[in-house]
């Protein structure tokens, strides 16, 4: 492993570390202008305020940011496996969460000062999960659950502001894929998500002191329409039998060590990998992983052109440290994309 000293880091680290120490008291919550703020155990003028409300985002030609991909694999005769029938499942789509523009932010202090009778200062709630399920309601039953979301960042964070967006996959099982792409084909089910951000508190004793609390910061839900005849391309099955498209990388990265709170002084992971195009060049995707986004815990290697998905693939972990200190690994090279790419920490390591 080597070390390399990034100069950009540091201040990145500080609120990071910052953020990660906040003490919110769900118990001593102060609702103004129907917002719940949250105010520090520790320091009496701070205060936290909940994330906005979810949308799904709207993407081309007025259909919703979403895709529904089915990947099948039939056997064959000659492969010694007839009549076997496998699938992987993907529902994805986009949320966007509404921010409260500046000018509100500044008159909720005013009001929650004039409240509190001295000097107060917002900030943005840390949040420590992010839990979602896409639930599928047929015509004429109860609603049935397809699968809890993975949440992926989209575009750029700070630890000083919620983020603008995230891409959450949900992975429905082969005998519930099935189910629910005949029902969407034929309009014959209503969708919804959940989702619910959960924040990391403490909860305040008489005595002063206080003792870690996990609540629920918003919990609302979301329906979703899936109107495959208007919209066809939200809707779309891959047969394997021969071979996988070459633009077709099924690359899952998954890191646990934030979510779990095992990273040590490690602030950021970086996720380098590079691939074969199909013209033959080497092209490269970057996945990042953060302190202040525990609840980003599953990402997808995402490249610029099609894959030449006969070749494997070879990836290296960067961390950065909390003093800016960047630790690179090794080059590791991998022979298929068939499996998952798990970059946690192993115990020990």
């Amino acid at each position: 492993m080597c070390w390399m000293r990034s100069s950009a880091v540091p201040l990145i680290c500080v609120l990071l570390a910052a953020a990660c120490s906040a003490q919110p008291v769900p118990g001593r919550v102060v609702r103004v202008q129907d917002v719940p703020l949250y105010p520090d155990a520790v320091d009496r003028s701070l205060f936290y305020y909940p994330p906005g409300k979810l949308r799904l985002a709207d993407g081309k030609d007025g259909a919703p940011d979403l895709s529904f991909l089915q990947i099948r694999y039939t056997g064959t005769g000659a492969t010694g496996d007839q009549g076997k029938f496998l699938t992987k499942s993907f529902f994805s789509f986009r949320l966007v969460m509404e921010h409260r523009p500046e000018h509100f932010l500044r008159q909720l202090a005013r009001d929650l000062r004039g409240i509190e009778k001295r000097h107060v200062r917002l900030s943005p709630l840390p949040i420590a999960s992010f839990e979602t399920h896409l639930l599928y309601t047929p015509i004429g039953e109860t609603p049935k659950d397809a699968g809890k979301g993975e949440a992926e960042t989209l575009g750029g964070w700070t630890p000083t502001q919620f983020w603008s967006e995230r891409v959450v996959t949900v992975y429905p099982d082969a005998n519930t894929s099935q189910l629910l792409w005949k029902m969407l084909e034929e309009g014959q089910a209503a969708m919804t998500v959940t989702f619910a951000f959960i924040a990391k508190g403490v909860r305040a004793d008489a005595d002063g002191g206080g003792k870690p609390e996990d609540f629920t910061a918003l919990a609302d839900s979301i329906p979703i329409m899936v109107d495959s005849k208007r919209f066809p391309s939200t809707m779309r099955q891959v047969d394997l039998n021969e071979q996988a498209p070459a633009n077709f990388p099924l690359l899952n990265v998954y890191c646990f060590d934030f979510k779990e709170q095992r990273e040590g002084e490690i602030m950021e992971r970086q996720v380098q990998i590079e691939a074969t195009a199909v013209t033959g060049r080497t092209i490269g995707s970057l996945v990042r992983f953060r302190k202040g986004e525990r609840d980003v815990y599953s990402s997808k290697a995402r490249f610029s052109f099609a894959i030449d998905m006969r070749k494997g693939y070879r990836y290296r972990i960067r961390d950065i440290g909390a003093d800016g200190d960047e630790k690179t690994g090794d080059w590791v090279p991998v022979g298929d994309w068939a499996r998952i790419l798990d970059v946690t920490t192993k115990a020990g390591g």
